[in-house]
């Protein structure tokens, strides 16, 4: 791999299209869970983003504070696409790190899709703030701690009675779940130090400040699965598209899927919901060249 692309896995890609889709995939995963999506239409050039730490990258420290990695992501982006514009796919922890990415590099977009999150997480995260921060000091940033696990992802699965796995929580497609079960890429334990950093994070996400600092122009669009455990069961997917409106966001969208669970491009209607998001992407093209040629 071509060290000057080391955020960019896949040296296959189409370029020159006209939509170009940045993808931020989730803790568990490396950026293969977008390679399903290439070549699927014309006019848009889908590039995965494979974060430090993982997949492909998986010897290198990851980088776990969102201001720094949405500033490493930022040079990454500018320097692959010549300072174009763009668009970006977060899934999951990829999502939370786009919504601290649009905190700082909003101005770069022209569109940002979130899939798998969700809004305001409560007091679980002064929680999760002091419990990760006691182990951290107790044991060492890079201690893997079971109990972490347990706090951030240890309900995921409980709802689901007839699971049978423990990662059924995933999707409805059972040969989806169980090839994440079967890659050594995925369904890692974390250190207490990740933990840490994440949370964190999402209390950057959730304050005022920075949330101010969000464009009221750039189009946003939600999606997940009504049964989706971190978006609360759709409940917490509400709240974050409310959260984009109350700031006075201009064009938020959101939908949510009936029975999907976490990871919709996974789902058992996958295909709808690429045709969605593919639905979504030239919409707002569309919008964009109209405006240019007023």
């Amino acid at each position: 791999m071509n060290k000057e692309n080391v955020c960019f896995p896949f040296d296959d890609l189409e370029e020159n299209k006209n939509i170009k889709v940045f993808c931020f995939s989730h803790a568990g995963r490396s950026a293969l869970i977008f390679r399903k999506w290439l070549k699927r239409d014309s006019e848009i050039e889908v590039i995965p983003v494979e974060l430090p730490g993982k997949g492909t990258r998986i010897g290198e420290e990851a980088i776990t504070d969102f201001e720094k990695l949405a500033e490493q992501l930022s040079q990454s982006i500018a320097k692959k696409i010549n300072n174009e514009r763009f668009y970006l796919f977060g899934h999951s922890m990829g999502s939370f790190a786009s919504q601290r990415y649009i905190m700082e590099y909003g101005n770069q977009l022209d569109g940002l899709i979130l899939s798998g999150s969700n809004g305001k997480h409560g007091e679980i995260l002064k929680v999760g703030e002091f419990l990760s921060n006691y182990i951290c000091k107790k044991h060492g940033r890079r201690h893997r701690s079971k109990t972490l696990d347990n706090l951030i992802f240890g309900g995921n699965n409980k709802k689901f009675k007839s699971s049978k796995t423990d990662f059924d929580w995933l999707s409805r497609d059972e040969k989806e779940v169980q090839k994440y079960i079967d890659d050594s890429f995925c369904g890692v334990l974390f250190t207490c130090g990740f933990f840490y950093d994440f949370i964190k994070g999402l209390q950057e996400i959730e304050n005022p400040q920075n949330l101010k600092k969000v464009p009221l122009d750039l189009p946003i669009y939600i999606m997940s699965g009504d049964r989706g455990p971190i978006g609360k069961d759709g409940k917490g997917v509400l709240r974050l598209r409310d959260r984009y409106i109350n700031l006075g966001v201009k064009n938020v969208s959101c939908k949510l899927y009936e029975g999907g669970r976490h990871e919709m491009l996974n789902e058992i209607n996958k295909e709808e919901v690429m045709k969605d998001i593919i639905s979504w992407l030239n919409e707002r093209q569309n919008n964009i060249q109209t405006i240019k040629n007023c």
